[in-house]
């Protein structure tokens, strides 16, 4: 999460006085990725620890109009809005395939 195109004023100050993300490569392509140790130092450099949490969820889209979907904001619940998917030793999953040995923490919900 980088700050450089952030506003620099009293009402948008960046949480973190630096950028704490790092590319890395899986497989074939290149994506911005943060460890969880580096979230929660993010986090406990975060201005404001009495901030309410939120996530996005997203439900799946029915009939013509939503297509796609819709996302809203909701208060963030650990029970609902976090999913931890362990890939490794995973048999299925081929060495080159960009999940191979794969370990995600996912916050929010998709497809409540």
């Amino acid at each position: 999460m980088s700050n450089e195109n952030t506003p620099q004023d009293e009402c948008h100050r960046p949480a973190v006085g630096g950028p704490v993300e790092r590319m890395v490569r899986r497989g074939e392509r290149r994506e911005r990725t943060m460890k969880v140790r580096e979230l929660v130092q993010w986090l406990a450099a975060f201005e404001d620890q009495d901030a309410e949490v939120e996530v996005v969820q997203h439900s799946s889209g029915s009939g013509y109009y939503e297509q796609g979907g819709t996302a809203s904001v909701v208060k963030f619940d650990p029970a609902e809005h976090a999913d931890y998917t362990d890939l490794r030793g995973n048999p299925h999953i081929k060495p080159d395939a960009p999940y191979f040995e794969a370990r995600t923490l996912l916050l929010g919900e998709m497809n409540a």
